[in-house]
């Protein structure tokens, strides 16, 4: 019996000393501002724009792709707010013009700084870095620059992003063996008014119409919000080809990541803090409405290659849910005040309680249309508009919200 006790004492001292030698997650969160959920091949069944992403959403690698996920908002502002801290807009009061995010609050980074981790963040937006939105990264850097700046430079801000991002990744190879990480990989490229380069574009657009899409992106970039049938399709291709550039993109960052010594620890949040609307209600571009084509977006998590996964959930998410999640993920305490909860269970096959996900524009503005939607866990969305009116609908039977319910 001593034996067999001192057998069993050292084998669970074994399991212990193995586990506490194993380094903590490197989370790889990929933010695709201006991709929808039915775009990216996310839901829709189109052109072969994005592999990595479409394989992603349609639960390859062992992915867990989220159907119904919901930004808190369809200012990008104010949704990347939501990511950062976990608060809806209301609570961190982030949504437009030249607002800084609260600094009294944790942030998403700053929450596993304090737990040991190292967080960096590459961005394409210049906002993003002047308002405050990447406070508690160890490391933040700027690749927004147009090729025409530098002679010679050929990369585009993609591209520009991941390779940052990879030489980051070299010269961190000693704190990445031992700890745990948190890595933003932010771009645009589903974004009205950005053109990617030729070798993109050519893809989805005959050359002689590219001077044509410029002349459109040019009116999106100067806010302007209602345009022709034909021109929205002329955004769409472009915006096609930014996300086909990410990806590409994404690939290069995934190869180097996957790395044997990298790969059992790698955990992958794929999403968009909103989407571009294509005059599904009469107007383009997002920040504007509500409505599904600008907040129901891409969320897809991936658990380090070889777990069990691979599988679309259908039960309604939030990005406010992101946050929650990734401090589960990376075993550090979850601030009790969160509107959002951990989707880590989902992603290990528990089926969620069932929860409503809420979007909110809450600064008046005369262009904006909502100021607050709510869809439940059975679908029925119901708005609440500027002028004090709401609408009322049954997404299962009406996801392109014509038929309007009204109130309750």
């Amino acid at each position: 019996m001593r034996n067999t006790f001192l057998a069993a004492m050292l084998s669970i001292a074994s399991v212990t000393a193995a586990a506490a030698a194993t380094p903590p997650p490197i989370v790889l969160m990929v933010v695709l501002d201006g991709a929808r959920a039915d775009g990216a091949g996310c839901l829709d069944v189109g052109p072969y724009v994005a592999p990595i992403v479409q394989r992603l959403c349609n639960g390859g690698d062992g992915a867990v792709a989220f159907a119904r996920a919901y930004a808190q908002s369809s200012s990008g502002a104010a949704s990347l707010a939501t990511l950062m801290t976990g608060l809806l807009p209301s609570a961190h009061g982030m949504d437009a013009g030249s607002d800084p995010m609260p600094g009294d609050r944790p942030t998403i980074a700053s929450a596993l700084a304090a737990a040991g981790y190292v967080a960096a963040a590459f961005t394409s937006e210049a906002d993003v870095m002047e308002r405050g939105q990447l406070r508690g990264f160890d490391e933040s850097m700027l690749l927004s620059m147009s090729p025409d700046e530098v002679p010679g430079y050929r990369f585009d801000p993609a591209h520009r992003t991941a390779l940052s991002l990879l030489g980051w990744i070299d010269n961190h190879r000693r704190d990445l063996a031992t700890k745990g990480a948190l890595l933003l990989m932010h771009m645009t490229p589903g974004r009205f008014g950005y053109f990617p380069p030729t070798e993109y574009m050519r893809r989805f657009a005959p050359r002689e119409d590219f001077e044509r899409i410029q002349g459109v992106e040019r009116k999106a970039n100067e806010f302007e919000f209602q345009f022709e049938p034909n021109s929205v399709l002329k955004l769409v291709a472009a915006a096609d080809a930014g996300i086909s550039l990410a990806d590409g993109a994404l690939a290069l960052v995934l190869e180097k990541l996957r790395a044997p010594e990298l790969a059992s620890r790698l955990w992958i949040v794929l999403l968009s803090t909103y989407g571009e609307a294509r005059m599904e209600h009469g107007l383009v571009g997002h920040g504007i409405t509500l409505y599904d084509e600008s907040i129901h977006v891409p969320l897809v998590i991936v658990p380090p290659l070889g777990r069990k996964g691979g599988t679309r959930l259908d039960q309604v998410v939030q990005l406010a849910d992101v946050m929650p999640t990734i401090l589960d993920i990376a075993g550090v305490a979850v601030p009790a005040d969160l509107p959002g909860r951990s989707l880590l269970p989902a992603v290990e096959g528990s089926r969620l309680a069932e929860r409503a996900a809420v979007s909110e524009l809450v600064t008046p503005n005369p262009l904006r249309v909502h100021v607050r939607t709510v869809v439940d866990s059975a679908l029925m969305k119901t708005f609440e508009r500027q002028d004090g009116t709401g609408e009322r609908y049954d997404l299962r039977t009406d996801s392109a919200e014509r038929k309007n319910l009204g109130r309750r």
